[in-house]
């Protein structure tokens, strides 16, 4: 069966963005056309691309990884878009990687992990919080960040593993079930408290396995030796980045707004709060992350790594479509 048919007889399980990409390109074939999962990424792609590609790009949201997959399997194999400009970008989530040389995957969950690294919370610090390293404060909010995110990751262990154990058995059996895990967001894992009386970080757990599967009807059942097995095999991942970047993210935004909190207390009162030194030069925070979700990441997209494997990309695309 070739493409074109295979097309016409699944054309009930196709994209959307397969009906705008047909409709976009006749009529601006030179554009690059900029393939992403979800409608953020080209809030974290969209600058960074920008680097490389003068030319008008066209972002379209695929809706999941595999619509992605698909579209650039269109492009390769429908001889009328083989000229087309395409750039695809997919998180590598807990699958394997995938082998396409054409297909940008992230070298951690996803993009949000991006934005978690120290790096990240210092270039907030300076241009958000206007404190600089000759500050105090600034070597002792960096810590507090690594201390926060150690103890978030031993707190977040147990729902890592149950996750990926889900995806596992997705696989298995084919996505005949699958779990839309944004719920999560809308649940209260954690709670940070920083300056607390006996110690400068503190996170408290407020989730079991119990309430997270009672979230998810259709989860697959997991035993007490299969939940070892997993908890095992996530303890052997780099928290930051191979744990889903959804929660770490949202850590992130939580950290940031606690530390705001404090500052802005050690300003109004104009005293130390715990390790946080009080300076008259102290300024006003216009920042806000306290909404839920990930309409952040174009606040932050500034200060996100950019991994040496994406510019690596772009430059070998580049290249290639000049």
């Amino acid at each position: 069966m070739d493409f074109l048919q295979e097309l016409r007889e699944n054309r009930k399980k196709q994209v959307v963005v397969y009906d705008k990409f047909m409709k976009l390109y006749p009529k601006n074939p030179t554009r690059i056309y900029c393939f992403y999962e979800g409608k953020m990424d080209d809030k974290y792609y969209g600058l960074r691309i920008d680097k490389y590609f003068e030319q008008e790009k066209e972002p379209l949201w695929c809706e999941g990884k595999s619509n992605v997959l698909y579209m650039r399997k269109m492009l390769r194999e429908v001889d009328i878009y083989k000229d087309c400009k395409g750039l695809f970008f997919i998180d590598r989530d807990f699958d394997e990687p995938v082998e396409d040389e054409e297909v940008f995957e992230t070298p951690c969950y996803s993009i949000e992990n991006l934005f978690v690294q120290r790096y990240t919370v210092e270039q907030i610090i300076k241009r958000e919080f206007f404190i600089l390293e000759d500050d105090s404060n600034f070597e002792t909010i960096c810590n507090m960040y690594t201390e926060a995110l150690s103890k978030f990751h031993e707190v977040i262990k147990v729902l890592n593993a149950w996750i990926y154990f889900q995806r596992k058995q997705e696989k298995i059996h084919q996505k005949k079930k699958k779990l839309h895990l944004e719920m999560l967001s809308e649940k209260k894992l954690y709670v940070l408290t920083l300056n607390k009386k006996d110690t400068i970080v503190d996170i408290e757990k407020k989730y079991d396995l119990d309430d997270i599967e009672r979230m998810f009807s259709t989860a697959y059942p997991i035993s007490e030796e299969e939940m070892c097995e997993h908890i095992k095999m996530v303890e052997k991942m780099q928290p930051e980045l191979d744990y889903r970047g959804k929660q770490e993210f949202e850590f992130l935004c939580c950290f940031i707004e606690k530390v705001k909190e404090e500052l802005s207390l050690c300003k109004k009162n104009k005293q130390n709060r715990g390790l946080l030194i009080y300076n008259s030069d102290m300024q006003k925070i216009s920042l806000d992350l306290s909404a839920k979700g990930d309409i952040h990441i174009s606040k932050l997209t500034n200060y996100a790594v950019t991994p040496q494997e994406l510019n690596a990309y772009l430059k070998r695309m580049a290249q290639q479509y000049m």
